[in-house]
């Protein structure tokens, strides 16, 4: 199921806001819609416990991604922001049991909004799944936009994910194309 869920999230094409690109061959302005992004970072689960011991235990877990936008207007887009986050920690569910998470695949759908000049902030929600289970999570981000020689994007990207039992921040960088 969760390969299905990032298949279809994949296939809805969304994300980032994106900009437009002089066309060389034409001499005219063509508009660029599409922005793809490879994300790594780190993901910090403050409220963990070690799975050896129980204690409580902070963690900065290794975080990979892919994302796609599709770009609606000059200051809006849409998309979907799918990460990795490679860890082991259990966390507390509301009735006091414990649950485990490990090396989860999070999905998510979201709007993104172009406030200044290579600076856009993103609201969305999906799902966080492994093998223990799926839980749901709202995300909001902030990234800073840099703009590479011919059309690549880089950007610095600082997350912050609710989920049902825990939560994450993150930061890292997100490279790619637009087209």
């Amino acid at each position: 199921m969760r390969y299905s869920l990032l298949l279809s999230a994949l296939a809805l094409g969304m994300g980032y806001a994106t900009a437009q690109h002089h066309s060389e061959e034409s001499g005219k302005e063509a508009e660029v819609r599409h922005q793809l992004a490879f994300f790594s970072g780190h993901s910090w689960v403050p409220q963990g416990r070690n799975v050896e011991t129980g204690r409580r235990q902070s963690v900065l877990a290794p975080t990979f991604g892919i994302d796609y936008a599709y770009r609606l207007s000059e200051r809006w887009s849409i998309g979907t922001y799918n990460d990795l986050e490679v860890l082991n920690i259990l966390v507390d569910d509301r009735e006091g049991r414990t649950l485990e998470r490990e090396n989860v695949v999070v999905l998510t759908l979201g709007a993104a909004f172009e406030f200044a000049e290579h600076w856009c902030v993103e609201l969305g929600g999906g799902v966080e799944t492994d093998r223990h289970g799926t839980l749901r999570v709202g995300r909001m981000a902030l990234e800073r936009g840099f703009p590479l020689r011919g059309r690549w994007h880089l950007g610095l990207v600082l997350s912050y994910v609710n989920k049902d039992l825990y939560d994450t921040v993150g930061i890292g960088l997100a490279i790619g194309p637009r087209f």
